[in-house]
């Protein structure tokens, strides 16, 4: 995402806020993650703002994903550096530094459930090992309505053990099969 969908967004959206959504967020590794590799990489290239917003099924999961605490195993393919900057140990747990926690917000969402976001708002939607849990109807409907919430230029990503099928291809363009990046259509 870093090497491939960051330098795509610089060159298409430019200096515009960045809103990217992990759909399935789970505890919030993931939204966290790019949380701090959004900060990282505006900072390197000229400022600019970002949105992360990360959504669940699952009310505990997402109250656990608020708190952004971690065991120390979980953090284990993190960069030390990242390490350094962004999380601070307490225990046996590492917690999200503040400035990255408050850049990420939670909310308990079904995703099979009508959504209120009806408008191309987002530049990068993580939707990564959700839809294994959902049945081929049910991911023609969640690839209906990503191709409504990414902007024009977007991007999705998906699970490794993912593929976009059906007529979600009519709205996306794969740019990396290995790991699952496509572009919304515009």
């Amino acid at each position: 995402v870093e090497k491939t969908v960051f330098p795509s967004l610089e060159e298409t959206f430019g200096s515009e806020a960045w809103n990217t959504w992990s759909a399935g967020c789970s505890t919030g590794e993931e939204a966290y993650s790019m949380a701090i590799a959004l900060r990282e990489w505006r900072e390197l290239h000229g400022g600019g703002e970002f949105r992360v917003e990360a959504s669940d099924i699952d009310p505990s999961s997402v109250l656990k994903a608020e708190r952004g605490e971690f065991a120390s195993e979980a953090i284990a393919k993190i960069p030390s550096l990242r390490l350094y900057h962004w999380l601070l140990r307490s225990g046996r747990h590492v917690v999200v530094v503040p400035v990255i926690r408050r850049r990420v917000q939670f909310e308990v969402l079904d995703l099979t459930i009508h959504w209120d976001r009806i408008t191309p708002q987002y530049h990068l939607v993580f939707c990564r090992n959700l839809l294994i849990y959902l049945t081929p109807v049910e991911h023609q409907l969640i690839y209906d309505r990503l191709s409504k919430v990414i902007k024009p230029g977007g991007y999705l990503v998906l699970g490794r053990t993912e593929a976009l099928l059906g007529r979600g291809r009519t709205f996306f363009n794969c740019v990396d099969t290995r790991n699952r990046l496509y572009r919304r259509l515009e």
